[in-house]
């Protein structure tokens, strides 16, 4: 694993209460943890964010390309897939 880079960071005095409310509570073991839990969470869900960009992306690029199945096809594609019988209305 790779060294840890210090980085100082200036919160309100209710961010900080906040904070060391969590550490008493146990969740943090210091604020350190608390602010690197944060910008881990961070980190995952811009990660998540772009690969969505990417898929919806393609899938666009596919609608525009003419490549594109209808709803009622695609249900029937699962339901075979399930071994499921289609609903008669």
């Amino acid at each position: 694993m790779a060294g840890k880079t210090e980085i100082a960071v200036q919160v309100d005095p209710q961010m900080e209460e906040f904070i060391l409310q969590e550490m008493k509570r146990g969740s943090f073991p210091s604020a350190s943890a608390y602010v690197e839990a944060l910008l881990h969470e961070r980190f995952k869900d811009e990660a998540a964010l772009q690969t969505l960009e990417q898929e919806l992306g393609r899938g666009l690029a596919d609608i525009e390309a003419g490549r594109v199945t209808s709803a009622e096809e695609a249900f029937d594609s699962v339901r075979a897939e399930l071994g499921l019988k289609r609903r008669r209305a």
